[in-house]
């Protein structure tokens, strides 16, 4: 009775496979040894050096630098009125996109509003725009 593993399969006797085996981990392990350990971020990485971001940055939140300006924006308010971000000049403003039927967006509006409350008095102001009202926007 032959095994899987017999000459038929491999076309050689079991000391040559297993002396290939052998040579194959011996091979494969070297290019391990030999090749330099670099991970992502550091110098000599794939991408380089990593910037170090704060937690701001790490949230997405961009932060205008003096002299930039925001870019214009205008749009309409729930009871027909316009707003825009030149109404809100020389403020900190949060502008905030989001849709009523996302419901990470629904579950941090509580801290926007804490924030909003906590701040206003020194500047800031909090506009959040919705994407959409209907719930037919999810399909």
């Amino acid at each position: 009775m032959r095994s899987w593993a017999s000459n038929a399969i491999l076309g050689a006797s079991r000391c040559e496979a297993l002396l290939r085996a052998a040579l194959a981990i011996v091979l494969l392990g070297a290019v391990f040894v030999f090749l330099p350990i670099r991970r992502a971020g550091e110098d000599g990485g794939h991408h380089g050096a990593a910037p170090i971001l704060d937690p701001f940055e790490k949230a997405g939140i961009v932060e205008l630098k003096e002299g930039q300006q925001a870019p214009a924006l205008t749009l309409t308010t729930l009871d027909g009125g316009r707003a825009s971000l030149a109404a809100h000049r020389d403020k900190l403003v949060v502008l905030n996109f989001w849709a009523t039927w996302c419901h990470p967006c629904a579950l941090e509006m509580p801290s926007l509003e804490a924030l909003w409350h906590r701040y206003q008095e020194r500047g800031l102001v909090v506009l959040a725009v919705s994407g959409c009202s209907s719930p037919t926007c999810a399909t």
